[in-house]
């Protein structure tokens, strides 16, 4: 798992200054015995990131477990949890994952095997076939296109704060 940890590592380190510029904190580490990479803006939890590595609120996430490795697979996917403790919003998490879902339409073409057909909690997810020639280009595509959803999400988040 040490391989992909340190490709994971790579490509959000090349991607740091466009993370940066769009304010997204990344996690690299292990979680539930996979690696992953977790994408999250600092508005976007009830919990101080620097206090816990991306484990609410919403985050973008592309993982690998050994299972996923034996079948061929690299998972991904949107969640939000516990949206009605986000401070300065009131948030209702199925109406919210639905205004979502509606605007991820604008851009679900451009995301491979994707489905969005899950309770509020995973607002989207998908699979990419695991080559690893290419993972790393994979892995940097997959950033990129959560990049445009990031500021989705913000909209969505501003129409939500209390006044």
């Amino acid at each position: 798992m040490q391989e992909y940890l340190d490709l994971f590592r790579r490509v959000v380190d090349g991607n740091s200054e466009t993370l940066e510029c769009y304010q997204l904190v990344p996690f690299v580490g292990e979680w539930f015995q996979s690696v992953v990479i977790k994408l999250q803006k600092p508005g976007w939890s009830s919990t101080a990131l620097h206090e816990n590595p991306i484990h609410a609120g919403i985050f973008f996430s592309i993982w690998v477990s050994p299972a996923d490795i034996e079948k061929g697979l690299v998972r991904y996917n949107i969640h939000a949890l516990q949206m009605r403790a986000l401070p300065g919003h009131a948030i209702k998490s199925r109406e919210f994952a639905e205004a979502f879902r509606a605007a991820f339409e604008a851009h679900r073409a451009e995301w491979e095997n994707v489905r969005v057909d899950f309770g509020p909690q995973t607002l989207m997810e998908g699979v990419i076939p695991l080559v690893v020639a290419t993972l790393e280009e994979d892995v940097d595509r997959l950033i990129k296109l959560f990049i445009p959803l990031s500021g989705v999400i913000d909209g969505l988040l501003a129409q939500r704060r209390k006044r």
